[in-house]
C-alpha cells in the first residue's frame, strides 16, 4: 500500500510538489485509508470495491482489500487538479461520495512478446498504463511460431533454440519481477504458451516433440507430453495466478495428414484419416494438456476452437469434446458470417438455430472471456467509439436514458435493436443473444480482454496502438452497462488521455483538440 500511496502522490503533485503558501479554509490535509483485510492474495474473486468520501473537510477511503484501495487511490488522483487558486492541489467537486466496484472480475489486456520481443521497460510501462484504467489482468502471449523467449531452468533449450537471440529472452528472475510489479498495481499475470499449433519455435530445442515443417507439436509422441509436463510444472511456480492459457487455436490438420508417423499412430489407435479423426486427435492432445495443467494446480484457458472446432462432428461448429475439463475457460475471439460463435454456445445455451451442435449433457457450458470487437492490433487506432459500444453480454445494439420525470437515477429506459452485426445467419435471419439479465449465463462471463497481437507492433508503437481504445474497453468492463453514451464519454476520455500523457503514456488523440 505504501508504494501505491507514493505513486498517487507523484501523480497528484508531480516530481516537484507545489507547496501552498497558506492552507485554504475548506482544505483537508490528509486522506485516511482503511482496509478491512490484510490478505494480499490476488485472484479472480478478489474484492476490488472501495468507498471514497470527501465531505466536511475530511477525506476517507475504505475498502475490503488493498486492491480496492489501489483503485480508490486512482479515482482520488483523477479528481484532483494542480494549482487551483492558492492551494497546491484542488478537488474538482465540492463534495464527493463514491461507492464503486467493477462489473466484471476479469478486465484484461493481451501483450504479444513473441512476434516482437518487448523489453522489460515496455511491459512495465504497459502495466502502469493498465493501472491508470483499472485493468487487472495481463494476458502475456509469451510464445508463438516466431519465437520462444521464456528461458526456464528445466527446459532452457526451448529458448536457446527458439528465441530470436539469446539476449532476447525473459529469465525466471525477469518473470518474477514482472509478476511482482503487476501485483503491486492490482494486476494478475496469466501466461499463454500456445500449442499444439503456433509452435515452430519449439522445434529447434526439442525436435523429438515437434513437427518442424508444420508449425505444430507432435500429438503422438511421448516426448511431447514429457516436455509439456516439465515446462508447465516450472511455469506454474513462476506465475502464481490460478489460470494458465494453453492456446489451442488454429491447428493445421493438413500438417498432420502429411506426416507419415502421425497417420500410422492414428490408424493404430482407431482414428480415421479424415477431418473427424484429426479433430479427435486434437481433442486428445488438449485433454492431455489440460490434465497436465490441472496436475500443477492451474485452470486451463483456451481459445474458442478448443470448444467448437475439435469435437465429434464433421461440421463446424462441433459439439464440445467430452475431453475438455468442465472448469476450462473459453476465450471467444472470432465470429463467422453466420454468427454462431456467440456466448450462448460457450455458456451452455447452445448455438442459436443449431440444436444439433450442442448436446443436452453439456448444458452447463463453460466460463467465458470476450475479446470479439476489441482487437487493438488493427490500424484503426482512434476508432474508439465502436470499441466503447461493444457490450460483452449481448450482440444487440442498446441505448439507455433516464427520463426527465424519473423520481431517482435508478429508473432507466432502454432501447435495443437486433441489427445483425455480422450479417444474416445461414438461415437468412438475424439472431441476437442477450445475457444481460440472465443471471446464470451472466455469471459465466468472467469479463474480457483487448488483444494486442504483435506482428506489426513493437516497443516503438505499443502504447499509441493500445490507447485510447484500451481505455474504452476498461470503462466497458468496469462500469455499468447503461454507461455507454459516446457523447458523454468523449470529454471524459479526452481528459483522461491528457492525464495519461502527463504520466508518460503515449496515447493516440481521440480527435481534434489539445491538452
Amino acid at each position: 500500500m505504501q508504494s501505491a500511496v507514493q505513486r498517487a502522490t507523484l501523480n497528484i503533485f508531480g516530481s516537484a510538489p507545489v507547496v501552498a503558501r497558506r492552507r485554504h479554509p475548506a482544505a483537508f490535509s490528509h486522506l485516511q485509508i482503511t482496509i478491512a483485510s490484510d490478505d494480499l492474495g490476488l485472484t479472480v474473486d478478489t474484492n476490488e470495491s472501495y468507498s471514497l468520501r470527501l465531505l466536511n473537510f475530511s477525506a476517507t477511503l475504505q475498502s475490503a482489500t488493498v486492491y480496492g484501495a489501489i483503485h480508490g487511490l486512482e479515482t482520488f488522483t483523477q479528481l484532483t487538479a494542480r494549482k487551483l487558486g492558492d492551494c497546491a492541489v484542488g478537488i474538482n467537486a465540492s463534495a464527493v461520495a463514491i461507492d464503486d466496484a467493477p462489473r466484471f472480475r476479469w478486465r484484461g489486456l493481451m501483450l504479444d512478446s513473441a512476434r516482437h520481443f518487448l523489453p522489460m521497460s515496455a511491459i512495465t510501462g504497459m502495466l502502469d498504463a493498465m493501472s491508470y484504467n483499472k485493468l487487472n489482468v495481463l494476458h502475456w502471449h509469451i510464445t508463438d511460431s516466431q519465437s520462444f523467449s521464456l528461458l526456464t531452468d528445466r527446459t532452457p533449450e526451448l529458448a536457446f533454440g527458439g528465441a530470436y537471440d539469446r539476449r532476447l529472452t525473459y529469465s525466471t528472475d525477469d518473470v518474477r519481477k514482472i509478476v511482482s510489479y503487476a501485483a503491486d498495481r492490482g494486476i494478475r499475470v496469466v501466461p499463454e504458451l500456445d500449442s499444439p499449433g503456433h509452435a515452430t519455435s519449439w522445434a529447434v530445442g526439442y525436435p523429438n516433440a515437434s513437427l518442424p515443417t508444420c508449425a505444430t507439436l507432435d500429438p503422438t509422441a511421448d516426448a511431447t507430453y514429457a516436455l509439456l509436463r516439465a515446462l508447465f510444472e516450472e511455469v506454474a511456480r513462476l506465475f502464481p495466478d490460478e489460470y494458465l492459457h494453453i492456446g489451442a487455436d488454429e491447428v493445421d490438420f493438413a500438417c498432420w495428414n502429411s506426416t507419415k508417423h502421425v497417420r500410422e499412430w492414428m490408424q493404430s489407435h482407431g482414428l480415421p484419416l479424415t477431418d473427424l479423426g484429426y479433430k479427435n486427435l486434437t481433442a486428445l492432445y488438449i485433454g492431455k494438456l489440460a490434465e497436465i495443467v490441472s496436475g500443477v494446480g492451474k485452470v486451463s484457458v483456451a481459445w474458442q476452437e478448443a470448444m467448437d472446432h475439435y469435437g465429434p462432428s464433421l461440421a463446424n461448429p462441433t459439439p464440445p469434446s467430452a475431453k475438455l475439463p468442465s472448469n476450462m475457460v473459453i476465450e471467444q475471439w472470432f465470429e463467422p458470417a453466420w454468427n454462431w460463435a456467440n456466448l450462448t454456445s460457450i455458456t451452455g445455451s447452445g448455438y442459436i438455430a443449431r440444436d444439433d451442435a450442442w448436446p443436452p449433457s453439456l448444458a452447463d457450458g463453460f466460463e467465458a472471456l470476450v475479446t470479439l470487437g476489441w482487437y487493438l492490433d488493427n490500424t484503426a487506432v482512434n476508432s474508439w467509439e465502436a470499441v466503447y459500444l461493444r457490450e460483452p453480454l449481448t450482440n444487440m445494439s442498446c441505448t439507455y436514458s433516464t427520463p426527465t420525470t424519473a423520481a431517482n437515477d435508478e429508473v432507466v429506459q432502454e432501447h435495443c435493436e437486433c441489427t445483425c452485426p455480422s450479417g444474416p445467419w445461414r438461415d437468412g435471419v438475424c439472431h441476437c443473444y442477450d445475457h444481460r439479465r440472465d443471471a446464470k449465463r451472466r455469471a459465466k462471463v468472467l469479463g474480457g480482454e483487448a488483444p494486442l497481437w504483435g506482428e506489426h507492433i513493437d516497443e516503438s508503437n505499443l502504447q499509441p496502438r493500445a490507447f485510447p481504445r484500451a481505455m474504452a474497453v476498461a470503462e466497458r468492463l468496469w462500469s455499468a452497462m447503461e454507461v455507454n453514451n459516446v457523447s458523454l464519454a468523449t470529454p471524459r476520455l479526452g481528459k483522461h488521455r491528457c492525464r495519461m500523457l502527463e504520466r508518460g503514456v503515449a496515447v493516440t488523440p481521440l480527435g481534434p483538440g489539445y491538452c
